[in-house]
């Protein structure tokens, strides 16, 4: 394997079926197959994810292999697959975006063009052929990275798709925390660790992944809790003022009794409406920003017990 140069690491949590066309945009990169490999790392264990890539990874010109941990999770086999894949570069992805026909050839170039000690970010922008007005994981990240090329960026704006690591570096710097948590903002806790050693990273606007599928709004529920638990966690560690300017959290107590009253209600017209982000657009929001809210509050009790 000393010819492979970098490691195209995508984590799932089952979703089988999204496999085939998110393997076939990595098979059809301006990127040599030859210089690359591909780690499907699977985080829940299913057997569904080892049966696909074992079909697709018959006679395809790019090595594809499954990654596991010893538990369940996306950190932890994020962390495998890292451990264990054979390019210097690794480049994460997720189950939720498509990569786009350059997208591997272009943070090669970015990472020729600075340098060691270098990571580059790409671009998240909706699939052409996605519904404008559809609810995905995307809703409400919060990051500058969905739009384009803006030079340097601080550690809150890399994160665990779309991004190309060293993966010494990653190694060096004890990779994902595993002990996190909720894995959202795990990417921005490692981001400073590495920026802590010198390292840096700059968006590469035309190094771009399409958002390809909806998520569900009971599912986005759930992401938003996680992320509020997540950010109260990074907070804890960085003390960072610019977190809540960029994500800030319902803190106000009469601000939280009107959720309390009006929120149960936005839930329920949500979860029996057909997901449109152009007509609930702004429910969504404030439902969301509740969410990460309760969850951030959980994450500081957490971070009171012993």
């Amino acid at each position: 394997m000393q010819d492979i140069e970098i490691s195209v690491i995508v984590a799932v949590e089952g979703n089988a079926d999204r496999l085939p066309v998110m393997l076939l945009h990595i098979e059809q990169q301006t990127f040599p197959a030859s210089r690359m490999e591909v780690i499907i790392g699977d985080a829940s264990h299913d057997t569904a994810v080892l049966e696909a890539v074992r079909n697709y990874g018959q006679g395809a010109p790019v090595p594809t292999r499954v990654a596991r941990a010893g538990k369940t999770g996306i950190l932890p086999v994020l962390n495998e697959a890292i451990r264990n894949a054979h390019g210097k570069l690794v480049l994460l992805l997720d189950q939720s975006v498509l990569a786009s026909p350059r997208l591997v050839e272009l943070h090669r170039a970015a990472y020729r063009e600075h340098g060691p000690g270098f990571s580059s970010v790409g671009c998240i922008r909706p699939h052409p052929q996605l519904d404008a007005a559809a609810l995905t994981a995307w809703f409400m990240t919060g990051a500058q990275q969905l739009g384009n090329d803006a030079g340097e960026i601080g550690y809150l704006d890399w994160r665990r798709s779309n991004i190309l690591y060293e993966r010494e570096r990653v190694l060096a710097a004890g990779g994902f925390d595993e002990q996190y948590g909720a894995p959202p903002f795990a990417d921005a806790d490692l981001a400073l660790r590495l920026q802590r050693t010198g390292m840096r990273a700059r968006i590469v606007g035309e190094a771009i992944a399409y958002i390809a599928y909806t998520s569900s709004f009971s599912s986005e529920l759930e992401s938003h809790y996680q992320k509020g638990i997540g950010l109260r966690r990074l907070f804890e560690i960085s003390r960072d003022p610019e977190i809540l300017r960029r994500y800030p959290v319902p803190r106000d107590y009469a601000r939280r009794m009107l959720d309390w009253m009006f929120v149960p209600f936005y839930i329920r017209a949500c979860a029996g409406a057909e997901p449109d982000i152009r007509l609930l657009g702004h429910i969504y929001r404030r439902v969301f920003f509740c969410q990460r809210g309760r969850g951030w509050r959980a994450g500081a009790r957490a971070a009171k017990r012993p």
